[in-house]
């Protein structure tokens, strides 16, 4: 099992490339946040998210996937003082990146993984998901 930071100042929210993904639905997942918590989390998007929605962007042939992409990507630009890019030194996939960023670092991790937020809980790893198109945050743990 990964070791978890002590010092941590502040609660932060860590997205996976899926929830990026459904901005393209009308979801936001900033405002959306703000919406459920009573302070203002810190938001991260980890480098691999970004190297893996480029990756995508030039490896899908259809249009639904990369108008998602690139709806993200603008997103991102357009929001990018609500969120820091972290470079963060993990190995293997994206998923295993992810979860042990979150757990090092105290972040709660959004996602609408099923494996991912499995594997997340059982390392300790809080997690927020979506549901209903976008509609609805939930957590698997108390917050």
């Amino acid at each position: 099992m990964i070791e978890k930071k002590k010092d941590i100042e502040k609660e932060g929210v860590l997205l996976d490339t899926n929830i990026l993904l459904y901005i393209y639905e009308g979801f936001d997942p900033f405002l959306s946040v703000l919406e459920r918590f009573d302070y203002k989390p810190d938001f991260f998007i980890h480098s691999t998210v970004i190297n893996e929605l480029l990756t995508l962007k030039g490896r899908e042939r259809g249009f639904s996937m990369n108008a998602r992409i690139n709806v993200a990507m603008a997103y991102l630009e357009k929001f990018s003082s609500m969120w820091k890019k972290l470079d963060a030194p993990c190995s293997g996939k994206v998923d295993n990146c992810l979860i042990e960023t979150a757990l090092k670092m105290n972040l709660i991790l959004m996602t609408n993984d099923r494996e991912m937020k499995q594997r997340a809980l059982e390392n300790g790893v809080r997690v927020l998901f979506v549901q209903g198109k976008g509609k609805i945050i939930k957590s698997l743990t108390p917050f």
